[in-house]
Parts: structure tokens; sequence; C-alpha cells
């Protein structure tokens, strides 16, 4: 089933690049370039997973995580957290509501391989907690 992933990044060299590994996946792709942006479309659009940089103009991408989670619709989304300072996060990561931290330059495969799992652990949580998906509701948990 394909889904849709927004990235936050504000170098469109690493945003094209995500997109495109996303998309070569079957992923769709929605595209943001700082965390004012990425707010302002996900009052349109819907998306399961969230992809941002730590370090952007503006809001840095834990502000932009604090201001999502205030959206009822965004409070358990999966978040990948992607940045070339592992030390500056590391501090903040625990505190923080963060599936995932990704080390900038990162590997395709590894990517994929962690949306994917996120992907997943969506469906999984969605079917425990009775959501509605694929037009009836699931009482059973998948296993």
């Amino acid at each position: 089933m394909s889904r849709t992933v927004l990235i936050v990044d504000d170098e469109p060299s690493i945003r094209s690049l995500v997109a495109l590994i996303l998309r070569n996946a079957g992923h769709g792709v929605l595209e943001a370039v700082n965390g004012e942006d990425a707010l302002g479309m996900l009052r349109d659009n819907r998306v399961s997973l969230i992809i941002t940089d730590y370090c952007m103009p503006g809001m840095n991408g834990f502000q932009f995580i604090r201001r999502l989670r205030k959206i009822p619709e965004y409070k358990t989304v999966p978040v990948i957290l992607i940045s070339g300072s592992s030390e500056l996060i590391l501090k903040e990561f625990i505190d923080e509501d963060i599936s995932e931290f990704l080390m900038k330059p990162f590997i395709p495969k590894r990517l994929l391989d962690v949306v994917d799992s996120l992907m997943n652990t969506e469906d999984l949580q969605a079917f425990e907690r009775k959501e509605v998906l694929y037009g009836k509701e699931q009482t059973s948990r998948i296993i």
C-alpha cells in the first residue's frame, strides 16, 4: 500500500535525494522547505510519516515536531529526524517524540528500511487502536 511521506529540509539537494529514493520505492512524497511550510501543507494533506532535518532556518526540527504534536491528527505519526550534527541532537533526542534518527550522509537502503519499519509499526498500532481502515473498523490485532 502506497503511503505519503512529508520531507522537510531546507537543502534542495537533500530533499530531492530523499524524494527520489522514496518515489522509486513506491511511496507518495510531499516536500516542504521548512517547518512553517510543512505545517501549512499538513492543513490540506494527510501523511503517514514525516522526515525532517534538524537544522533549518526559522524553526529547527525539534521546534517543528513540538508544533506538529499539537495537531490532533499528528500526535502519533512517525517522525524521522535527519542531521549532520549528532552531538547536538543526542542531548535533546531522548526528550523528544522522535521515532528514529539518521545521520547525514545516510545510506539509501537504511532510509528505506527505517521508513518501511515505521510504516508497518503504524499499521499494527492502528489495528490495536481499532481505527477505521480500509472502510471498516478492525477490532482484532494483526499477528
